[in-house]
């Protein structure tokens, strides 16, 4: 007995799981950016306090840094090196600080004081980056979820057979009738 070959995959079935990842790195841009809005907001007041750097370490392009800071008799520790990235002369300067033991500054969100940053610039490159990671997975996961939702049921290769044979069957017979 002969084997019934295999049905071709719906191309739109596999939009899914594509629109479901680009969902999910969309809402990574948009966290990214909600999260250094509201940063930047926080420390808005530009309330600095001195802070001892404990570690800095380099791991490739991402410096991991601790720092302890006092404020109002209380103590904090901090690792927020900046809201959107950091400048360039950061690492240096935390480097310095972290081998000489000199103290630096950190800007500090003085409602909730366990909020610090050592860099509040606003990056505008990184931003932008940001907000087109996130427009830009964003559209395409709704042109996915779009592909996916007006895709059409196709029947099994068997009924489109029947049915082709029936719409040949009433155009012989339109034909007929023509004559």
């Amino acid at each position: 007995m002969a084997k019934k070959p295999r049905e071709p995959e719906d191309p739109h079935i596999n939009a899914m799981p594509f629109g479901i990842f680009m969902v999910v790195f969309s809402l990574v841009g948009f966290y990214n950016m909600w999260e250094g809005t509201r940063g930047y907001l926080r420390t808005d007041d530009e309330v600095k306090a001195t802070a001892q750097v404990t570690s800095y370490k380099r791991h490739g392009r991402s410096p991991t840094l601790d720092y302890e800071y006092t404020w109002k008799g209380q103590h904090f520790r901090g690792w927020r090196i900046g809201l959107l990235g950091y400048w360039a002369g950061a690492d240096t300067m935390l480097v310095n600080a972290y081998e000489s033991g000199k103290p630096i500054e950190v800007f500090i969100d003085p409602s909730h004081p366990s909020y610090s940053v050592v860099d509040r610039s606003w990056r505008w490159d990184r931003s932008f980056y940001h907000s087109l990671w996130a427009i830009g997975f964003g559209a395409g996961a709704v042109y996915n979820f779009y592909l996916v939702a007006r895709r059409k049921k196709r029947p099994p290769d068997d009924s489109r057979q029947i049915r082709r044979a029936a719409e040949q069957r009433k155009r012989k017979k339109s034909r007929r009738g023509k004559r």
